[in-house]
């Protein structure tokens, strides 16, 4: 069997090659100066690390009612 599914997968070598970049991503801090000192404004950072499970839960249910709203109206 292998031999005769050889030329296919073969096809595919730079694809099971593939491997995902790994990235780290930073929260944006904006700062700015007013009355003579400077301001960074960063809780929001803490907020959404602090919930980033709760986040990651919540997106992956959305993303599977989407992906079952696209199956079921095809």
């Amino acid at each position: 069997m292998p031999q005769i599914l050889g030329p296919i997968l073969s096809l595919f070598s730079d694809v099971r090659a593939f491997q995902v970049p790994g990235h780290q991503g930073v929260c944006p801090a904006p700062s700015f100066s007013a009355f003579g000192r400077s301001f960074t404004i960063n809780a929001h950072c803490t907020l959404i690390e602090q919930q980033r499970s709760v986040i990651a839960g919540l997106m992956a249910v959305v993303w599977m009612l989407i992906g079952l709203m696209i199956v079921l109206k095809a």
